[in-house]
């Protein structure tokens, strides 16, 4: 279990063996999130290329590494587990996770951006959506 909702679901266990993402809705587990009042938590992943930087899917302006993000609100920041690099060749089933992480965590956010947008705002004060 992740945190909250983010948890992986029982049913296809072989597929979820590889892929944790599949069939999972970032959107249906942020309004449970929030539905549960738990608190607000943003999902970021990290991009390998020239230079490695972090990037939280669907909104612009808001990793746990901006100067603009205090200090105690770094904590509500997950990390996926899911990091891309553009140095990489992926296999089909290696690339497969990476895109679903990123589809949820890319829902996740926009929901959390939208249904509780001054919550996301004193995480993250610049943050808007991509």
């Amino acid at each position: 279990m992740l945190f909250g909702s983010l948890a992986v679901p029982t049913s296809g266990l072989a597929r979820e063996a590889t892929n944790p993402w599949a069939g999972r809705s970032g959107q249906a587990e942020a309004l449970a999130d929030v539905a549960n009042g738990r608190p607000v938590k943003l999902l970021y992943r990290s991009l390998f290329g020239e230079r490695e930087f972090v990037h939280t899917p669907g909104l612009s302006n808001c990793n746990p590494d901006r100067y603009d993000v205090p200090d105690d609100a770094r904590s509500q920041f997950m990390w996926l587990g899911a990091d891309y690099s553009g140095d990489i060749r992926y296999t089909p089933e290696q690339y497969a996770p990476l895109t679903s992480a990123n589809l949820f965590a890319r829902a996740y956010n926009v929901t959390m951006f939208t249904v509780s947008r001054d919550k996301v705002l004193k995480i993250c004060p610049a943050a808007t959506r991509d």
